[in-house]
């Protein structure tokens, strides 16, 4: 969950690609097969930071934000 860590921290920087990049990595990571609670968490808590810049409809944030989705849907 170190990824999710990292982008966190880049997000709260203002690099909102850079996190989302970190964050794509992440997924990329937990799509092989990783459900865990804690990994659930991680994606959740990757929703709620993208929450605010998915309103501007930055295409990054809203693919991102739609893997996100689709994890959680699949995990619950």
């Amino acid at each position: 969950m170190a990824l999710g860590y990292l982008g966190a921290t880049q997000i709260s920087k203002g690099g909102v690609d850079e996190a989302c990049a970190t964050w794509s990595g992440l997924l990329d990571a937990m799509e092989e097969g990783i459900y865990s609670g804690r990994a659930r968490q991680a994606v959740f808590d990757v929703r709620k930071l993208l929450s605010p810049y998915r309103r501007r409809k930055i295409p990054v944030v809203m693919e991102l934000d739609a893997r996100a989705a689709s994890y959680l849907i699949r995990v619950d």
